[in-house]
C-alpha cells in the first residue's frame, strides 16, 4: 500500500491560494467600478440639482413668461384686439399657457402692480388668467406670481416697422386700428424713467387676426 505524494498534495493547496488571489483581484475590481458607478451617480444628481436651483432663478426673473409671450396668437374669439397693451397690464391669447395641459389659444392677462408682500414700491409682475377663460376642472381664475422686480418697470411693444410703443393695438387715423398688425411683434419689460431694456420677449408668428372661413353655400342650407 502506498501512501499519497506530498508534493501532489503541496500543488493542490498552490493552486487554491491562485485561486484565491484572483477572486480577490476580480472582487476588488469590481468595488472599484461601483465605486464609480456611484461617484457618477452622485454628479448627475449634483448636476440635476444645479439645474433646479437655476430653473427656480429664472423663474423669479420672468422668464417663465418667455413661451407665454412668443406663441400669441389672434383667434375669432379675440375679435378685433386679440391683443391688447399699455404700460401696465397685457390681455391677450396664447398657445402656450403655463398650463402646459391646456390645448388651444387661452386668455391670459398680465399685470405690474407693487409688491404687497414686502409693502414697498417695488413692482411685482402677475400673470393673471380671466375666469372666462377657465377650463374645465379649473377652479375659477388663477393668478400667480412670476417675477419680483425692485424698479419701476412698464411693458412696451414693438410694431413691424421697428419702433416701440407705449401701448398696443397702434392707432391709425381717426382712432382705428389695423387689422394687419393684430399683434406686436416684441413685448419688453423696461424700465420707467431710464427707460433700460431689462427684459425682451420677442413674436415672430404672423401678425393679422385668424378670420373664420366663409360657409360654403351647401353649408347654409
Amino acid at each position: 500500500m502506498s501512501c499519497p505524494s506530498t508534493s501532489a498534495d503541496r500543488r493542490q493547496a498552490g493552486l487554491t491560494l491562485v485561486e484565491l488571489l484572483v477572486s480577490m483581484v476580480i472582487l476588488s475590481l469590481v468595488m472599484v467600478l461601483v465605486s464609480q458607478a456611484l461617484f457618477q451617480a452622485a454628479k448627475v444628481a449634483q448636476v440635476a440639482e444645479s439645474a433646479s436651483a437655476q430653473l427656480h432663478s429664472r423663474w423669479g426673473q420672468g422668464w417663465s413668461v418667455r413661451d407665454l409671450l412668443s406663441n400669441v396668437a389672434a383667434p375669432p374669439e379675440g375679435g378685433e384686439k386679440p391683443f391688447v397693451g399699455d404700460g401696465k397690464s397685457i390681455s391677450a391669447y396664447s398657445l402656450q399657457p403655463l398650463e402646459r395641459q391646456v390645448f388651444g389659444p387661452r386668455k391670459f392677462t398680465l399685470e405690474i402692480k407693487p409688491d404687497s408682500v414686502t409693502g414697498t414700491m417695488s413692482k411685482s409682475l402677475l400673470l393673471r388668467y380671466t375666469a372666462a377663460e377657465a377650463q374645465p376642472g379649473d377652479m375659477g381664475a388663477k393668478t400667480e406670481t412670476v417675477a419680483r422686480l425692485p424698479l419701476n418697470v412698464e411693458f412696451a411693444y414693438l410694431d413691424a416697422t421697428g419702433q416701440w410703443l407705449e401701448s398696443w393695438p397702434p392707432l391709425l387715423d381717426k382712432g382705428k386700428t389695423s387689422q394687419e398688425q393684430a399683434l406686436p411683434r416684441g413685448v419688453v419689460i423696461r424700465e420707467s424713467e431710464s427707460k433700460r431694456l431689462i427684459a425682451m420677449y420677442r413674436y415672430l408668428g404672423p401678425q393679422s387676426s385668424t378670420r373664420p372661413r366663409e360657409r360654403m353655400f351647401w353649408e347654409n342650407q
